[in-house]
This record gives structure tokens, C-alpha cells and sequence, in this order.
């Protein structure tokens, strides 16, 4: 998991999002201990994004905290879903949903949250924070519909890489930074602006996270193995295949009988000498990309603190 860097003040304000958002559930007790694992957890980076988006404008932590809220919520119940989906998948490696609640249980959670997230909306002052959010949902959806399925060619895999994780990752830090903007009071230009570094720094953390599957040292989730055994193509992996054509055979793979382990630390080894590297590369490029929008803000005080937060993302 990412260790972003966090002021004191922002990591205060990030306080204040986890208690509107457990307030939400307060009166729920069987609701709250269900979505313990998936609420008021992790690095939080949307919401961060939406609470210093707003600081280049008129700060009021009481016009985006229901922005920054509900960010948070959306995100939760597409992690939901997301790992429903996963647990449902061939060989996906992980356990049913089934073995504790049913399936429709953890649908039930998602579909919970993301009602959450429309009422936390309704309670803001600005309405095109909805519509911000609205349309990154539905880039996320489009995007899992169109996911990358093969490793060849090349140069085609990437482009579909890119723009996948465009609409699941970028498409909601755009949708953040654009409702903090707004909530702050910026004119159009500097929403749209701030909604250009959101996607391109939500493509660069997607990118380092993905990085980190493999980088040697990590152990985060899923293990190198489990990705490789659910095909699951990323751009570690496809500038790897460019060096190792072996690893195109072992990702088509039918079934997850052909995919023995000998093969897959050997396949996981390759990744590591041929793709880590150039993907991390990646990353840190469009997180450069992603500061350009904000030379305009340059010489204001919350820039730098931006600049550490965006290079945290990558590290």
C-alpha cells in the first residue's frame, strides 16, 4: 500500500472525511461491522486529492467534505464489487464470497455504499460535484468492460493498457480534484485544469501499484502469481513479453493447469528483470505530466505540499 506524504493539516482534514463517513453508518451497527475492511481505510488519495484541490481556492473544509466523503464511499463500493467480480472469476485465486455471506450479500455492501455516496452528494453546496462523480463511475464501468486480453502485439496491448486504466483509475482522481476546484471556488479553467492532473496522477499511481506486484521486496496483493495465474496484463508485464515471448504463451494459457509453478517463478522473475523498471519509469512520467497542469499555482503555498503528495504516489 502507498504511504502518501500528508501534512499535518491534511491528514487532520482526512480525519474529519473518515468521521462523516462513519456517522453515515452510525445507526447501522451490522452495516458498520460488515464494512469495517473496506471504510476509513487505505491511503485515502481521492479524497486528499478533492481536500487539496479545494486549498488552491477558497478553502472551506465545510463546502468539500462532502465531496471528499463521498469520494471515499464511491471508492469503497467499487472495491466491494471489484473483489466480487474477482472472487467469481476462473482461477482468480481468491476465495468465494460465498464461504461467508452469499454473493449478494457483498453486491448488497457495494450497492449500500454507493447510496451512501449519492446522499453525501445531495448534502453539498455545489450540484456539479455530482455530475463529476456521475461520469467517473461510468468511465469505471466502461473500463471494466473493455479490460486488456492479450499481450500481443506490443504496442496495441499498451494503448489498451493506458486507456483502461484511464477510465478506473484516472477518470476518479479527475473526478476529485475537479469537485475540490469547484468547492474552492475556481473558474473554469482551473477546474479544468486540476481535473487533467487528477487523471494523469491517477494513471501514475495505478501504474506504481500495479509495479508493485512484481518489484522485488513487495508483498502486497494479489502476489506476482496470482496475477499471472488470473492473466491479469498489466505494463510490467507487457514490456516484459517484448524481452520474454515465453510469458505471451504462459498468460493465454487456458486454464490454470498449464501454468505450473516452475513456470510462473520463472515468468514472475522475467517481469522483474524486463518490466518493473521501464513501468516505474512509466509512472513517474505521467506524474510529471500530471504537475504541467499545475504551473499555474505554482507560487501558491499548497503547491509544494501537492508536489510531495503527487511524487508519494510513485514511490
Amino acid at each position: 500500500m502507498t504511504q502518501l506524504a500528508l501534512s499535518p493539516q491534511l491528514a487532520a482534514d482526512l480525519n474529519q472525511v473518515d468521521q462523516v463517513v462513519r456517522e453515515r453508518m452510525r445507526s447501522q451497527r451490522g452495516v458498520v461491522r460488515v464494512l469495517g475492511p473496506y471504510v476509513g481505510s487505505g491511503e485515502r488519495l481521492r479524497a486528499a486529492l478533492a481536500l487539496l484541490a479545494a486549498r488552491l481556492g477558497d478553502y472551506s473544509l465545510e463546502r468539500v467534505l462532502h465531496a471528499a466523503s463521498a469520494i471515499e464511499l464511491i471508492h469503497a463500493a467499487i472495491s466491494v464489487h471489484a473483489q466480487l467480480v474477482d472472487s467469481a472469476a476462473p482461477h482468480s485465486g481468491a476465495e468465494p464470497h460465498s464461504d461467508l455471506f452469499g454473493q449478494g450479500v457483498p453486491l448488497m455492501i457495494g450497492d449500500y455504499l454507493f447510496a451512501l455516496s449519492a446522499g453525501e452528494m445531495a448534502r453539498g453546496p455545489d450540484a456539479r460535484v455530482i455530475a463529476y462523480f456521475a461520469q467517473a463511475v461510468q468511465r469505471y464501468c466502461e473500463g471494466e468492460l473493455s479490460p486488456v486480453r492479450a499481450l500481443v502485439p506490443a504496442a496495441q496491448a499498451r494503448e489498451q493498457y493506458l486507456a483502461y486504466i484511464g477510465d478506473v483509475a484516472g477518470a476518479m482522481c479527475e473526478a476529485a480534484c475537479k469537485a475540490g476546484m469547484a468547492t474552492g471556488g475556481g473558474a473554469a479553467a482551473q477546474i479544468e485544469a486540476l481535473g487533467c492532473f487528477g487523471y494523469e496522477l491517477g494513471v501514475a499511481a495505478q501504474i506504481a501499484a500495479d509495479v508493485r506486484v512484481y518489484a522485488p521486496g513487495d508483498h502486497g496483493s494479489p502476489s506476482p502469481s496470482a496475477a499471472l495465474r488470473r492473466s491479469q496484463i498489466t505494463l510490467p508485464l507487457i514490456y516484459a513479453a517484448s524481452h520474454e515471448p515465453a510469458l505471451v504463451a504462459l498468460v493465454a494459457a487456458p486454464d490454470e493447469d498449464a501454468q505450473d509453478d516452475t513456470q510462473l517463478v520463472a515468468a514472475v522473475a522475467a517481469v522483474q528483470r524486463h518490466g518493473v523498471a521501464p513501468a516505474r519509469a512509466e509512472a513517474q512520467q505521467h506524474v510529471e505530466a500530471a504537475l504541467e497542469h499545475l504551473r499555474p499555482f505554482a507560487a501558491h503555498p499548497v503547491y509544494p505540499e501537492i508536489v510531495a503528495l503527487a511524487w508519494s504516489v510513485v514511490a
